[in-house]
């Protein structure tokens, strides 16, 4: 295809209002932390750390081989051993305590008037229209989604009532915008989310806080084996079902800074496009192990893939042509390129 037929493409896909997934690569650019950096602060952290009881200091030897003798990367890492819940808590809190300060920074960064392109695009893809609902999937922990679409007249929903002190509720999915909105954004956020904490089986939201509050646990799936366990519970049971609702009537699939890496989602998507012939369309700065092997090598979904081209430009994958379309001097593979391309 020539770059002028993929264009329309990317452009179709997009004015057909697909869901949004937004992965680790979408905050990146931003500050929050990658992988390989939680990687360092938790090698860090439990370098010095002591605990009492045998089991956790075997798992945390374990862990800090893997880490560094054997190079595992962070998910595998901790896949490889099934942590004590004292270990657990600390992951959770280092994890939580690396993302909040970076979040809020760029949290700053809105209020004194940076607009995030993800509100450019979120803007153009509600245009104007009352009744536009926009879906966003995410396994991010951060609020760039949700500072986004506070840019926008868009209403945010997270399931969550918007108060200072908010409370969980699945149905509030289902709400109808107060009219003085136009347009409304559903973030799924299926890991969790800074902001949201658990205190003797009630779940709530606070707003902006710097410290997790005390005898609060931070709602968010760490990697681990016992990532599997906990989206069996709530509210992860809840949001689960509901991305699987919004995959199964989607006209197709945005995935920005999406590596194709988490079992909680990339599975149903990919089946979902399959058995509908819904359109995947990828933007990502890297075409990770996942994407070419479960997307491109796979063959069998409609897909475009927008990539950067090593420093010269773009490079953008299609399930038509064998051979890549390289379009130097041009950087498409962001939400700002994306833009673009569709404007």
């Amino acid at each position: 295809m020539t770059e002028s037929d993929i264009f329309k493409k990317i452009q179709d896909i997009v004015n057909a209002n697909p869901v949004i997934v937004l992965g680790s690569g979408a905050s990146i650019s931003y500050g929050i932390a990658s992988m390989s950096k939680l990687s360092e602060v938790l090698s860090d952290f439990f370098s010095t750390k002591v605990y009492s009881d045998a089991k956790s200091s075997d798992a945390v030897f374990v862990f800090l081989d893997n880490i560094n003798t054997k190079k595992m990367g962070l998910e595998d890492a901790l896949l490889d051993i099934q942590m004590p819940l004292p270990v657990e808590n600390d992951i959770r809190g280092c994890v939580w305590n690396e993302i909040q300060k970076e979040d809020v920074k760029v949290y700053e960064r809105v209020v004194n008037g940076e607009i995030l392109a993800l509100s450019n695009l979120l803007d153009y893809m509600v245009y104007d229209r009352a009744d536009q609902i926009v879906n966003i999937v995410t396994t991010n922990y951060d609020r760039i989604a949700e500072y986004a679409v506070s840019q926008t007249n868009a209403y945010l929903n997270t399931c969550f009532s918007n108060k200072p002190i908010g409370t969980y509720d699945i149905s509030l999915q289902q709400c109808k915008s107060h009219p003085c909105y136009v347009g409304s954004a559903n973030v799924l956020k299926v890991h969790g989310s800074l902001d949201w904490f658990e205190k003797d089986g009630k779940l709530f939201s606070f707003m902006n806080v710097r410290d997790y509050p005390k005898d609060y646990n931070p709602c968010i799936i760490t990697p681990g084996t016992n990532k599997y366990e906990k989206t069996s519970q709530l509210p992860y049971r809840d949001l689960m079902q509901q991305m699987d609702d919004v995959f199964k009537s989607t006209s197709g699939f945005l995935c920005i800074g999406y590596g194709f890496n988490d079992i909680h989602v990339h599975p149903n998507l990919l089946s979902y496009s399959q058995k509908r012939k819904k359109p995947i369309l990828i933007v990502t700065k890297d075409i990770t192990d996942a994407i070419q092997n479960k997307v491109i090598n796979a063959n069998t979904y409609p897909y475009i893939i927008i990539s950067d081209n090593g420093g010269k430009g773009t490079l953008i994958h299609n399930s038509i042509d064998k051979v890549p379309l390289e379009i130097n001097g041009k950087d498409y593979w962001n939400i700002a390129g994306l833009l673009k391309i569709i404007k």
